[in-house]
């Protein structure tokens, strides 16, 4: 019998419910959403999960933590939701792709926190097209000017 709070959770799970098989359902923690039992589940078993996978893909964490953990790869079905989360999206080109995400950038630069932690640990230098969106937030404009490109931070009358 599936764990109630499954169905409770996840109605549409009624239909592809043969998936979810008893190893599962003993290890299913219910302190847990179904998609991090699903990923843990697939860690555990040190395999990919396929049946799984359409509901991993749809949260940007685990579908960037199934990448790294289990495919080992990109997984290209998951970037499109992974991409929209400026933080997995950068965390999902410095641990799985280990380079520059080309189709995320444009996501990741209007965010001036991630477009420096991006230029910084993926990029590795400057990244001009986001410096407009970096040098809008102070702190991380120092930083970026800084660290990226080896001086000090613009005056106010300079950004």
């Amino acid at each position: 019998m599936i764990h109630e709070s499954i169905i409770n959770d996840y109605p549409e799970l009624i239909e592809a419910i043969d998936f979810i098989h008893d190893p599962f359902l003993e290890f299913y923690d219910k302190n847990l959403s179904l998609v991090a039992n699903l990923y843990y589940y697939s860690v555990r078993i040190e395999q990919r999960w396929t049946e799984a996978e359409p509901y991993i893909m749809k949260e940007p964490c685990y579908a960037c933590y199934y990448a790294r953990d289990v495919i080992e790869q990109r997984w290209s079905e998951a970037e499109p939701y992974i991409m929209l989360d400026v933080l997995w999206a950068y965390l999902y080109a410095h641990h799985v792709i280990h380079g520059r995400w080309i189709e995320a950038e444009p996501y990741i630069m209007k965010d001036p926190q991630y477009a420096y932690i991006y230029a910084y640990d993926v990029i590795h230098g400057r990244w001009v097209e986001a410096e407009p969106y970096i040098m809008k937030d102070p702190e991380c404009a120092h930083k970026y000017t800084y660290n990226i490109m080896g001086g000090l931070a613009p005056t106010p009358n300079e950004r």
